[in-house]
C-alpha cells in the first residue's frame, strides 16, 4: 500500500476488488428488511379494512337476528333462535367450516338463515368466523 493514498479523498484512491462489498451487502439487507416492514403493513392494513367490510356486513346482514354484539338476545333473534355466539358451549362444539358452509349456503333451505354465497367469496365467510363471530363478546357491539 502507498502512503500517500492515506489522506487522499475517496474517489482518487484506488480500491482493492474486495472493498466496498460489504457496503453493498449492508445496503442490500436494509433494502430487503425495509421492503420486507412496508409490504406487511400494506398487507395488515389491507386485512384491517377488509375485516371492517366484514364487520359493516355483518351489521347489515346478520345482526337483526343475531344481535348487534352476537348474542341472539333481541326480538328477531329469539323468535328466528338465532345462535348466541358469544355462548362458550356453542362455541366450543361448533366447526369453523360448519359456520362458513351455513355463512355461505344458508340454513334449511335459505328459510332459517340466507346464503349469502353471490355477495361474499369463502375468504370473506372465513374472516367473518374467525375475526368476527370467534372474537365476539356480550355487550361488545360488532362495529368497523
Amino acid at each position: 500500500m502507498r502512503w500517500n493514498y492515506i489522506s487522499a479523498p475517496a474517489k482518487e484512491r484506488p480500491r482493492k476488488k474486495s472493498e466496498g462489498v460489504g457496503m453493498n451487502w449492508l445496503a442490500f439487507i436494509a433494502l430487503a428488511f425495509l421492503s420486507s416492514f412496508i409490504f406487511s403493513a400494506a398487507y395488515a392494513h389491507a386485512q384491517d379494512t377488509k375485516k371492517g367490510e366484514m364487520k359493516k356486513f355483518y351489521q347489515v346482514n346478520c345482526a337483526r337476528c343475531h344481535g348487534a354484539d352476537g348474542s341472539a338476545t333481541g326480538e328477531d333473534g329469539k323468535k328466528l333462535k338465532g345462535e348466541d355466539f358469544n355462548d362458550p358451549k356453542w362455541q366450543k362444539n361448533t366447526d369453523d367450516e360448519k359456520m362458513i358452509k351455513v355463512i355461505l349456503k344458508g340454513k334449511f333451505f335459505g328459510l332459517a338463515m340466507p346464503g349469502y354465497e353471490e355477495l361474499i367469496t369463502r375468504e370473506d365467510a372465513k374472516l367473518i368466523v374467525t375475526e368476527i363471530i370467534r372474537k365476539s363478546e356480550k355487550g361488545k357491539i360488532i362495529a368497523p
